[in-house]
């Protein structure tokens, strides 16, 4: 219940990307808010998701026993 409650909240929040410049308002459809307080933490966790995916498998297949960030 708790994981489709989250996912609900975070759907609603990349759709509500609304943002104000020069005393215009805009709606931005792609990506994520700049400076908006769950920027940064969707962001590390989509980083964290690539490095435990893409880059894992890239590792293993070039039989790198150690990375380090």
């Amino acid at each position: 219940m708790i994981t489709k409650e989250l996912i609900l909240m975070t759907l609603t929040i990349l759709k509500q990307n609304y943002f104000e410049s020069k005393n215009n308002f805009y709606v931005q459809n792609k990506g994520l808010a700049m400076m908006a307080p769950t920027s940064s933490v969707l962001s590390e966790i989509y980083l964290q998701f690539i490095e435990h995916t893409a880059i894992y498998k890239v590792l293993l297949q070039n039989n790198i026993l150690r990375y380090f960030q």
